[in-house]
């Protein structure tokens, strides 16, 4: 994780909860999910003080990002959904180029932008800028897109 601060390293290696400052824990999904929640497989990282959690890369122990509680994975659901139709409809050639583009309108470094590192403000503001974009672009075609 070079070019990240010991913070991030920490946070985003679900290390500590960026919520309550908690040590998370490595958990099986049926643990957060339930037995019902039985279309969710391998493991995950849950904070038991506050209940935040993020999972892990398939077959692995490695963190997809930093740790999330339910609002927050509201939140980078929607944000996907507006920032994948950029590049999905070709408005960037790349899903890379439209990340980069991203990168530019956040003014974060290219590294620190992902959906699975993002805070609740930085998806509220993915949420914007996209469809602002979007909505400059084909106004008839996104019409329909939330704001925020």
């Amino acid at each position: 994780m070079a070019g990240f601060t010991d913070e991030q390293r920490l946070i985003f290696t679900a290390r500590v909860c960026p919520y309550c400052g908690g040590t998370p824990e490595l958990v099986d999904a049926r643990e957060i999910f339930g037995p019902g929640g039985a279309r969710f497989e391998g493991k995950y990282y849950l904070c038991r003080r506050c209940r935040a959690s993020v999972g892990c890369h398939r077959y692995s122990t490695e963190a997809m990002g930093r740790l999330a509680t339910a609002e927050l994975r509201d939140l980078r659901r929607r944000a996907h959904a507006v920032f994948d139709l950029i590049w999905k409809d070709r408005h960037k050639p790349s899903r890379y180029n439209a990340y980069s583009w991203l990168s530019l309108r956040l003014g974060k470094p290219r590294h620190l932008v992902h959906m699975a590192y993002f805070d609740e403000t930085d998806c509220r503001r993915v949420i914007s800028i996209c469809t602002a974009y979007l909505k400059s672009r084909n106004p008839e075609k996104y019409a329909d897109l939330p704001g925020q």
